[in-house]
């Protein structure tokens, strides 16, 4: 069994991942960091409060879904205490390029296991890798890709870190530019990204790919943030099963995966 903590345990995602690591075969639970506590420190230096329980030094993995801010914590404790050979995998979306930076030279000097995940849905990771392989097809053929996000009302970022993520996996092999904030006519090599907010919607992704005589649509529904939770135990031993080293989500073989699932 990896011994896990949880970094944003009190937020909604920590809490459903914490019920979920509870009655995983593959993780001891330590327990986790309160993003309460790493929010309400605003104007002091980030901080010595989040991760004050030591246990957290014992744990094999380090799971993020706490905040922005909570994030940048969360780097500065593993930057003072360092533990070799530790798997952080970052699931907390609109981090600045600094931030993720900064990460990527600590788990270099310290042989850490490092995964940012902007989904951890295995759904979701699926339909990447499909969408790039119908992209190579499609859009020397003419095709338009267009990519549709829908989310709760109360979702900070926009569009979310996973149509970003989806868009810039595919902008990547068909040489096309992403844009979110179209004010004209669309371009040539675009592909753009359309954020709506509404309701209790937990996540919904659909590329389009539209062409002159026919259309073909890749989409993604989340009906619950377990899916979530599920998901991140799977990339948590996936990470686990390799060298240190920096990996993204394209990295993941999904054959690995289906076997850890």
């Amino acid at each position: 069994m990896k011994k896990l903590w949880i970094h944003g345990i009190s937020g909604r995602m920590g809490q459903v991942l914490s019920q979920l690591a509870q009655a995983h075969s593959g993780y001891q639970l330590l327990g986790g960091s309160a993003l309460d506590h790493c929010l309400i420190a605003k104007d002091q230096d980030f901080l010595t409060a989040p991760l004050t329980d030591g246990r957290w030094l014992e744990a094999d993995v380090i799971i993020d879904f706490s905040a922005p801010e909570g994030t940048r914590a969360l780097l500065k404790q593993l930057s003072s205490k360092p533990k070799d050979g530790q798997a952080v995998l970052i699931a907390t979306t609109g981090l600045d390029q600094d931030v993720v930076g900064e990460f990527q030279s600590l788990a270099t000097a310290h042989k850490l296991r490092l995964l940012f995940a902007a989904n951890t849905s295995i759904g979701v990771l699926v339909m990447t890798q499909l969408a790039r392989k119908a992209a190579k097809i499609l859009a020397p053929m003419g095709f338009d890709l267009e990519l549709m996000e829908t989310h709760h009302r109360y979702k900070k970022d926009s569009p979310s870190g996973t149509a970003l993520f989806i868009a810039d996996q595919v902008a990547r092999t068909i040489d096309a530019q992403v844009v979110t904030a179209r004010t004209g006519a669309r371009a040539p090599n675009e592909l753009g990204v359309v954020a709506m907010r509404g309701g209790q919607v937990f996540g919904e992704h659909s590329l389009r790919f539209m062409g002159d005589l026919e259309e073909l649509s890749l989409s993604h529904t989340a009906l619950s943030r377990d899916l979530f939770g599920k998901g991140a135990l799977s990339l948590g031993l996936w990470l686990m099963s390799k060298q240190p080293g920096i990996y993204d989500l394209m990295d993941v073989e999904l054959d690995e995966l289906s076997q850890i699932s």
